[in-house]
């Protein structure tokens, strides 16, 4: 079952003048999968970004785009959220998810352990950033293939088709840190 490549969208706060390495790392992740990743920073936000938006089958919220009008067509799509070392991350995080709860779309958690992001510099941590880019990208891709009249088997297909190799081997340690971590 074709369906279109997905297009995920990584919203970040680049009022600095630039984009955070996490807003880097979860454009990577979810391109890693092949799916089409766009940065779109919220202090531009101009008609081609809300079009981008509208469009979006997927996004990763590091701050939440300031105009909301148009956000109705997110409606079961696949968010997530990411933070950058300026911010309080919970309160940022539960900022995120209020705001994509409230239109409809499905939250993807981080599968990290809570000290995983003591230091959001360190690699480990970009790399689990990376990782959820790439599950938004893959929950994605499943959305689009059913639309398309696919089964959900169909999807599973098409997401063990990809393996775990788009990933890279520093994403690969971080989630099998945080597989460890769970299991105690």
């Amino acid at each position: 079952m074709a369906a279109k490549t997905p297009l995920v969208a990584v919203v970040h706060d680049g009022r600095q003048g630039w984009a955070s390495p996490q807003a880097f790392a979860a454009r990577d992740g979810a391109a890693e999968t092949g799916a089409r990743s766009v940065l779109i920073g919220v202090e531009g936000i101009g008609e081609r970004q809300r079009g981008l938006l509208r469009e979006a089958d997927g996004i990763l919220f590091g701050a939440r785009p300031p105009h909301t009008a148009e956000c109705g067509a997110w409606l079961g799509r696949p968010a997530a959220g990411f933070t950058d070392p300026h911010v309080d991350p919970y309160e940022r995080l539960r900022e995120l998810y209020a705001f994509a709860d409230r239109l409809g779309m499905h939250w993807i958690g981080m599968d990290v352990p809570p000290w995983w992001h003591a230091d959001c510099a360190t690699e480990a941590s970009l790399d689990s950033v990376r990782f959820l880019g790439a599950r938004v990208a893959r929950c994605a891709r499943a959305r689009l293939i059913e639309a398309a009249g696919g089964s959900a088997a169909d999807a599973r297909a098409a997401d063990e088709a990809l393996g775990p190799a788009h990933l890279g081997a520093a994403t690969l340690t971080a989630h099998a840190v945080a597989s460890a971590w769970r299991r105690g």
